[in-house]
């Protein structure tokens, strides 16, 4: 049909120039969470958004009461005023520049939590300047929430006194210093220093009379150092710990007390036992399932058949044995005032001998109060009718060629005669 007429439309466009965006000034960062004690940093940080600044201005509310606060330059702009503080305002924190156009800090907020609490870090009458003249910012401000610190538990164990000597039964007791008032339990603990057995004493869950408990030192070996330490454990699973040193010294409630070590021992009894003859398994409480065990040597037998053990070992005065035990143990022996003293033949060569009274005594003095004398190992004219007495101290010492001086209770020797001779006890 040939050309159409078609309906046109033109069309416009508007360019604008574009200006920079406001500046925007803020509390950072926000929201800040501290405890009670803590030094922290908060900072008044402007944003130039495009723009170049030559000046900012600020007033700032906070609160004393929460918090001690000093201002400090935030090294932004090349002329700082850190402004007016009174109460709980600080009024014309101030910057000047000739062109700040990076985001940087206006001022440092230097600050000391006090007391628990949130409040706000309020921002106002905020100005921002440029060449040109006033601009108008974007404020945020900012919070603070201060907590109770939770600390840890900080025991001080207040019985019985660090260096002390105790016996019996004594109380354990420990108050805690943390201030929080969340302990859920304080565990009493002892060890022997520098080495010895280790337990628990108790493990008290009870506030409401203190923490505390008793302990019986009567069940631990006695004469030596023992630690005693308390741990305390809070509802926040934290823990704290304290500990003291104390000397267990109980008074014997027998005749005498025979201290046996763990592992090997080389002892006597020093006078007749109560019943006697026992055997060496009742005497020294002996486990043989436990591996506990006791030897003598009797040089009265046969070579081959010198050494007996157990039950075939009658426990008397004059007499030596090796005991091993499987953990240290406290002995009580009780004598017989009754009985005679005993008198034990020894042969030329080696003999497991005991000594024979409850004071140690030297071997040898050159006076008739020595072993030698006593136990008629010495003829009148002092001759010696041994030649070597060695005992044990996890290694042998000896008379005369070694460090060995005198013998003491509960205490074996081996001793070297040089020909058969009769040893004497004391009652």
């Amino acid at each position: 049909s040939g050309s159409l007429t078609p309906v046109v439309n033109d069309g416009t466009v508007t360019i604008n120039v574009c200006g920079p965006s406001d500046p925007i000034v803020s509390i950072v960062p926000t929201p800040t969470t501290v405890c009670v004690g803590d030094d922290f940093d908060v900072y008044i940080e402007v944003n130039p958004n495009g723009n170049t600044l030559q000046m900012a201005q600020v007033d700032l509310a906070f609160d004393s009461s929460l918090v001690g606060m000093t201002v400090a330059d935030g090294g932004m702009f090349g002329m700082f005023d850190a402004g007016t503080q009174s109460g709980n305002t600080v009024t014309d924190i101030t910057g000047v520049d000739a062109g700040v156009s990076i985001t940087g800090n206006l001022a440092v907020l230097h600050m000391h939590a006090n007391s628990a609490g949130t409040f706000t870090l309020d921002l106002s009458d905020v100005s921002i300047g440029d060449a040109s003249g006033s601009l108008t910012p974007v404020v945020n401000d900012g919070t603070v929430t201060i907590n109770v610190r939770d600390r840890d538990p900080r025991p001080d164990i207040t019985a019985p006194t660090h260096g002390t000597t105790i016996d019996g039964t004594v109380t354990v007791s420990a108050n805690d210093l943390s201030g929080e008032g969340d302990i859920e339990y304080c565990r009493f603990e002892y060890a022997g220093t520098p080495s010895g057995p280790s337990g628990v004493i108790c493990n008290d869950t009870n506030e409401a009379d203190g923490w505390s408990c008793d302990w019986d030192t009567t069940t631990v070996p006695d004469e030596q150092n023992y630690i005693i330490r308390a741990t305390m454990g809070d509802t926040a699973g934290h823990t704290g710990t304290d500990q003291i040193t104390v000397y267990v010294h109980n008074p014997c409630a027998c005749d005498f007390c025979l201290e046996l070590n763990e592992g090997l021992n080389f002892v006597s009894v020093p006078k007749t036992l109560i019943d006697s003859p026992r055997n060496a398994v009742d005497v020294f409480n002996l486990s043989l399932i436990d591996g506990e065990f006791c030897l003598y040597y009797d040089a009265s037998e046969c070579p081959g058949h010198r050494w007996k053990s157990n039950y075939d070992v009658n426990v008397l005065q004059c007499q030596g044995y090796w005991v091993n035990k499987s953990k240290a143990e406290t002995i009580c022996l009780n004598f017989n005032p009754a009985a005679s003293p005993r008198e034990q033949e020894l042969y030329e060569g080696w003999n497991m001998i005991g000594h024979i009274d409850v004071t140690g005594m030297p071997i040898y003095d050159g006076t008739d109060a020595d072993f030698g004398s006593i136990t008629g190992l010495e003829n009148p004219d002092d001759v010696k009718l041994y030649m070597s007495l060695c005992g044990w101290n996890g290694g042998f010492e000896c008379y005369p060629t070694g460090s060995l001086t005198h013998v003491y209770p509960g205490d074996a020797y081996w001793i070297l005669m040089k020909q058969d001779a009769t040893m004497y006890g004391q009652p």
